[in-house]
């Protein structure tokens, strides 16, 4: 009998493995370490970047549901 797709397909931990093995063939051992914390900094600068953003958004939903704040208003 011939398997199906999904059974040849990895997934979960599978998947982790497999990149976590490509990532070292590239870059090898001794740059992992400084690859995960660059990727670490560079999601919390994300992070930071999208709850900065949600905040602006939510205060002009704010502004825009008191009528104050708009365009040409003094």
């Amino acid at each position: 009998m011939i398997p199906s797709l999904l059974q040849i397909i990895p997934s979960g931990m599978e998947w982790v493995l497999i990149v976590g093995a490509i990532v070292v063939v590239f870059f090898g051992v001794k740059k992992v370490p400084e690859l995960a914390r660059s990727f670490g900094k560079a999601s919390g600068e994300y992070e930071k970047a999208r709850m900065e953003a949600k905040r602006e958004i939510d205060e002009l939903k704010r502004q825009a549901k008191d009528g104050a704040g708009g365009i040409g208003s003094a």
